[in-house]
């Protein structure tokens, strides 16, 4: 087994990410299944009424149909070129992980959707925690596949957060 190539993994985290890869489906209806139950239980804690409450709910849906349009438009840009050829320009020039960020993004609207922030923030890191072992387990798959090329683009481009300062070329 090669050494793993991220910053901050080590072997046990790689193969806890291959392991969440391979069994994605069961996690995610894990996942699902524990936010489900947190929300009956954190939902009520913090009673919010009136403007501001609505004013939550309004703001996830917005950052909800914001992941919905992220994710649409990578899966257009991508097309049938997923696993042939390395694309790392259009949303991917951006982050490495636009569908990643769009499904980032609707787990913390559906948590605004419930009026409570404090759900917003857990759904947040649940899908924050669950998609960055999948995206380990995919780095180390891209990597094996594209070599050099995935290693430039992956220095060059940021994993999560958009900045399209660092995808534009120098002058």
């Amino acid at each position: 087994m090669k050494p793993p190539q991220c910053i901050g993994c080590n072997r046990f985290t790689i193969r806890m990410a291959r392991s969440v890869q391979r069994h994605r489906k069961n996690v995610t209806f894990l996942v699902a299944a524990v936010l489900v139950a947190s929300t009956i239980v954190v939902a009520p804690l913090w009673p919010v009424c009136g403007f501001v409450r609505s004013a939550i709910k309004v703001s996830g849906m917005v950052l909800l149909v914001a992941g919905i349009g992220l994710r649409l438009v990578s899966i257009a840009y991508v097309g049938g070129r997923k696993g042939e050829q390395l694309v790392d320009s259009g949303p991917y020039a951006l982050t490495r992980n636009p569908l990643y960020c769009g499904s980032l993004l609707m787990t913390g609207g559906a948590g605004l959707l419930f009026g409570s922030i404090v759900l917003a923030l857990l759904y947040a890191f649940a899908g924050w925690l669950l998609f960055s072992l999948l995206i380990l387990a995919e780095e180390d798959a891209l990597r094996s596949i594209f070599g050099n090329p995935y290693d430039v683009y992956r220095n060059r481009t940021p994993r999560w957060i958009p900045c399209s300062y660092r995808a534009m070329p120098a002058p």
